[in-house]
């Protein structure tokens, strides 16, 4: 209780409070503005607005891409870098072939 009563008496903290307001108000208002702008440039048809409409939905389909390289990188049965870090440390048991095996993922 006391470390609100300190919070809320530091003369600071009505300052910090409307600033944060003020710049959480502001980036709202530019994010929603922005964001219609971009909407009504990606719906006219034009050649850029074809592209534009690729570069906006490139990071969706992106993502899964670069999420299932990164694991396979990881759980490779030799080279993997979660079972060669498991044989350095000495735990051999412990090192899997995640990969080759088919239920592996659905325990």
């Amino acid at each position: 209780m006391k470390n609100y009563q300190k919070v809320f008496g530091d003369p600071a903290f009505k300052t910090v409070l409307k600033n944060f307001v003020f710049i959480t108000g502001l980036f709202v208002i530019f994010d929603c503005i922005f964001g219609m702008i971009i909407a009504v440039f990606v719906k006219m048809e034009l050649k850029i607005s074809k592209i534009a409409k690729v570069l906006i939905y490139l990071p969706v389909v992106l993502s899964p891409v670069i999420i299932g390289y990164t694991f396979r990188t990881l759980l490779e049965a030799n080279n993997g870098i979660v079972n060669v870090l498991l044989r350095r440390i000495g735990l051999n048991g412990l090192a899997q072939q995640c990969l080759l095996i088919l239920n592996w993922y659905c325990m």
